[in-house]
């Protein structure tokens, strides 16, 4: 095709209709800021991205779909994207549930990757008192990190039976595809639970081709934070006068300003340091009580002005009220740590467990011994209902404080040393041992005949005959040579016992760092050459959560409840909102943040 003018324009003409257009960006791109650090990066306007993030914000944030029809939120999103087009409310919801089925899909698949799988349950309760029992599933991934996801949200169907849960358990074990990876369940203390997983116990040993170990022997996890608030509460309700007065008394100084500076003038006139006002709790927050007390102590003698000075203060508290605040502010100290340490869902904490419920166990019994007249009839009903929990839980809390290396057998020894005669204590230690040795040889035993159904399903018709016995014969070699090499370490005194590995384990010497800043998963993926057998049990055990209730309610006396919103959903729309909330702020590290914030 020439181009001079003698040839003429009709052929560009022809070339113009034939040749399909050729069409480039029309988006502009603009610069912004790389987070974190002065470089400049390019930035294009995607319609779609900005959709998805503001579903995902809608989700995380339980903002109500009602929202993009909000005046002002309009102006703003216009303000910082006059190109976005905003969607209706029922585009909304369509796109939460699209991705609300993508991310269960990609959490299936991470799910379908590990062997084991650990679930807790947690009733919730609507505005209308509709019973709703959340299902989460905890596990360690292939890179030993800890993980846990909120996998079903659905109404109990009445009526509320251990039967209707178990149900509900094994109607999602199904769906999810992990009845050969179930190998414990966390919940609350309620009778119903343990018709639940009574049934659901069964179930496992019948269908599952990897069922629990010991025949489900510890398939049913007690949940620490509730029987912790279960204790407590039996507690409060004896100090229920004493505890009133002292709410009554931080309610009146802080009422009116006149009051709050009538307080102010006390402490000034007790020549007190500035400290931080007396707080007022939250009846249904026990922990929030524990902390009412703790601020108010400082604040005794500011009280006593106040109640010379005001004639209308009428509810100071007395001498004999003072005494039990001080004594309760103490004695909870321990059940406020350990629900703190134990409450978190997020992070690995099943080797704690034991040495927080023994310095509980140990507090109770201290205070029955040695605690004033008016204690004991506190203690009394604490102690019967936590003595019921933990005969249930010793033995496992102990079989799980054996797999952190700081420790090993070491504390068990020193704690049953103190408590027991030296040959009860003895008996109990092997016993715990024991219980080690059963779940380690049955793991070995399960690992080794699923090696060998491994190796069994791989085909070798391709071999010839003179193949097939030249692989025999280097397999008769290799077993005699095995062989060969046992004899050898026999002879030198090291171990070969079927338990060498565990034995290893447990005779070389405990970590001397700090527990509470060391990583026990990490030490594990780091010695899994080393403990091949004992790490995978150590990641069956580590992965169990202690607690059921998530943090935010670890410490309510009235469980979680569904807000007027929430409750009035579709249930398929609540269970995508409830779910997809867990899982995109675990993705995006919410959670951590808010428990740094809450510490």
């Amino acid at each position: 095709m020439a181009g001079n003018s003698s040839n003429g324009t009709n052929h560009l003409h022809f070339h113009l209709l034939r040749c399909s257009s050729f069409h480039s960006k029309s988006k502009q791109s603009l610069l912004k800021l790389a987070d974190a650090s002065s470089s400049i990066l390019t930035w294009v306007f995607l319609q779609e991205a900005s959709r998805d993030l503001l579903c995902k914000m809608i989700i995380a944030h339980e903002l109500p779909f009602s929202i993009v029809k909000h005046a002002l939120f309009r102006l703003f999103l216009a303000s910082l994207q006059p190109k976005f087009r905003l969607m209706s409310r029922g585009t909304v919801i369509t796109n939460v549930m699209q991705i609300f089925q993508s991310m269960k899909a990609q959490i299936m698949v991470e799910i379908g990757s590990i062997d084991r799988v650990a679930l807790t349950t947690d009733l919730w309760t609507s505005s209308t008192q509709a019973p709703f029992m959340a299902i989460s599933a905890h596990f360690i991934s292939p890179d030993w990190s800890f993980k846990k996801r909120l996998i079903s949200f659905k109404e109990l169907p009445t009526p509320h039976t251990g039967l209707a849960i178990s149900d509900q358990l094994i109607a999602l074990i199904i769906e999810w595809k992990i009845m050969d990876k179930v190998a414990f369940v966390t919940v609350d203390n309620a009778s119903l639970n343990n018709v639940a997983i009574s049934r659901l116990s069964g179930v496992l040993n019948d269908r599952s081709k990897n069922p629990p170990l010991l025949k489900c022997k510890f398939l049913h996890v007690r949940c620490a934070a509730h029987v912790i608030n279960l204790v407590v509460k039996d507690g409060f309700k004896e100090l229920s006068t004493a505890i009133t007065q002292v709410r009554e008394s931080v309610q009146y100084i802080k009422s009116t300003p006149a009051h709050k500076q009538g307080f102010q003038e006390a402490i000034d006139l007790s020549h007190m340091s500035n400290q931080a006002c007396p707080l007022v709790d939250v009846p249904t927050q026990w922990n929030s009580t524990y902390l009412m007390f703790n601020s108010l102590i400082p604040y005794k003698e500011a009280f006593q002005v106040l109640s010379n000075q005001d004639a209308n203060f009428l509810v100071c508290p007395s001498k004999d009220d003072w005494q039990e605040i001080r004594v309760m502010e103490s004695f909870l100290s321990i059940f406020n740590t350990a629900t703190l340490k134990l409450g978190t869902t997020q992070h690995s904490l099943a080797h704690l467990i034991y040495k927080y419920m023994k310095k509980i166990e140990k507090q109770l019994h201290d205070a029955l011994k040695t605690g004033p007249a008016y204690l004991l009839k506190i203690i009394d009903p604490m102690k019967e209902k936590f003595d019921n929990y933990w005969s249930k839980m010793e033995d496992f809390a102990a079989l799980n404080l054996v797999f952190d290396p700081c420790f090993k057998l070491e504390l068990l020894e020193f704690t049953l040393m103190d408590e027991l005669s030296p040959s009860e204590a003895v008996a109990t230690l092997n016993q715990i041992k024991s219980t080690v040795v059963q779940c380690f040889n049955e793991l070995n035993s399960c690992q080794t005949q699923l090696d060998q159904n491994c190796r069994s399903d791989k085909p070798n018709n391709s071999l010839s005959t003179n193949q097939i016995s030249s692989v025999e014969n280097k397999d008769q070699d290799n077993l005699r040579f095995k062989q060969y090499i046992a004899g050898k370490k026999n002879n030198n005194g090291a171990p070969s016992s079927s338990t060498a590995e565990l034995d290893m384990y447990l005779q070389e010497a405990t970590i001397a760092v700090d527990s509470s800043l060391f990583d026990i998963l990490n030490w594990w993926k780091f010695n899994l050459l080393k403990f091949p057998t004992l790490a995978v049990l150590a990641k069956m055990i580590l992965m169990v959560p202690m607690t059921s209730i998530s943090s935010e309610s670890a410490f309510s006396m009235s469980g979680r409840i569904l807000s007027n919103y929430q409750s009035q959903l579709k249930p398929d729309t609540l269970k995508a909102l409830v779910c997809g909330q867990d899982w995109i702020r675990t993705n995006e590290g919410l959670y951590s943040d808010e428990e740094a914030l809450s510490q």
